[in-house]
């Protein structure tokens, strides 16, 4: 028997009906032993294109006996049947549907990334997860959906964005300015570049190793993100969809759980700077974004 637990988000048509539609369908295809089902919440849409209307996001757990591939598959089946089309990067949507947590498991590749790879960087996933699975482990933090949501909350602590060679943190920075982002005063101490994204301190540094994440991302950082170039995702793949980086991360199982003192961490592969920037400050704003109790319930 396993556990596990998927995110529903909608923005287009009836939001609420579609998400209790895309419940009922999971259900009826799975056959879970046990499920239970959080409220809505509404939250702005966040790194998408402008002017969309506000989100209704939900998160179910469930027990069953089907693999993960299984569920995945599901979900997307269930998204095809219910009109969702794939265009563009967090466009607005009909239905989303995302696997969570599939018990203790840490995966990475191609197809597939368990727990999903922002799950603790998104107030709008986190706070439904309470809900329904309070209690549950994040593996790779080896904290509590509770623990997670709690943390989101404390402001003071800066965000360290690593850049994993001199010259690509040279260009995040000088996109981060580009965008209006306040630049602050540099670090007296540890000479990182700071930045202001929203109500967010972000500091800007370099980590040409793996193995020296935990070393420069100290226990004073909030949250961690690592930015890779292209070159050198190339050059640390030990195999498909697994490198010196996950591992530095804790993203796969042959890997502790817990490391880096539990922090929310996020790998962000390899890719042209515009879509690096828009993941850095996307995830960011998903931090802080506002959520709000719909009062209406997946049943």
């Amino acid at each position: 028997m396993h556990r596990c637990a998927i995110s529903f988000g909608a923005n287009l048509g009836n939001p609420a009906l579609t998400i209790r539609n895309a419940a009922r369908m999971i259900l009826d295809q799975l056959q879970p032993t046990a499920c239970q089902q959080s409220q809505l919440y509404r939250t702005p849409a966040v790194g998408g294109p402008q002017g969309q209307a506000d989100f209704l996001n939900a998160v179910m757990t469930m027990e069953l006996n089907d693999n993960v591939l299984s569920v995945a598959q599901t979900l997307r089946d269930v998204e095809y049947r219910l009109g969702r089309q794939r265009q563009e990067r967090w466009e607005a949507r009909v239905i989303d549907l995302d696997v969570l947590l599939f018990d203790q498991l840490r995966l990475r590749s191609d197809r597939m990334q368990i727990p999903h790879p922002r799950m603790c960087l998104r107030s709008f996933i986190l706070r439904p997860a309470c809900d329904v699975a309070a209690d549950w482990i994040e593996p790779v933090t080896g904290k509590t959906i509770c623990q997670l949501t709690e943390h989101l909350r404390i402001e003071s602590d800066p965000i360290c964005l690593l850049a994993s060679t001199e010259p690509w943190r040279k260009q995040l920075e000088n996109s981060l300015s580009r965008l209006g982002f306040d630049r602050g005063a540099t670090a007296s101490i540890f000479g990182n570049q700071r930045f202001r994204i929203g109500q967010t301190e972000v500091e800007l540094a370099v980590c040409s190793h793996p193995q020296d994440v935990a070393k420069i991302a100290s226990n004073r950082f909030h949250s961690i993100i690592v930015s890779l170039e292209e070159a050198d995702w190339k050059r640390a793949a030990a195999r498909p969809g697994i490198g010196e980086w996950e591992r530095s991360l804790g993203l796969i199982d042959d890997c502790p759980t817990g490391t880096l003192d539990g922090r929310p961490r996020y790998l962000i592969p390899p890719s042209r700077l515009e879509w690096a920037i828009h993941e850095i400050v996307a995830n960011i704003q998903a931090m802080k974004s506002f959520v709000e109790p719909s009062g209406q319930w997946l049943w």
